[in-house]
């Protein structure tokens, strides 16, 4: 399997919809995450691994602190 894109919606500090996010355009090519502390690194890496695995890093047991707080 290969991820091509993701879009978030209410997903931890991210508030509404996202934009679009290309992972990947042509193939052998390497993404890279970069940003300021803060800015939703790890948000992204637990997205993706709650939707491969249905899994989440100890920070995020608690399923309350999936959506948004705002959204709710």
């Amino acid at each position: 399997m290969k991820l091509k894109s993701i879009k978030l919606c209410n997903f931890r500090q991210f508030y509404g919809f996202t934009p679009e996010i290309q992972l990947s355009g042509e193939p052998k090519n390497t993404t890279i995450i970069h940003g300021n502390n803060g800015a939703g690194k790890t948000t992204l890496l637990n997205a993706f691994t709650w939707v491969l695995y249905e899994e989440f890093t100890a920070a995020f047991a608690n399923s309350e602190q999936l959506v948004n707080k705002r959204a709710i």
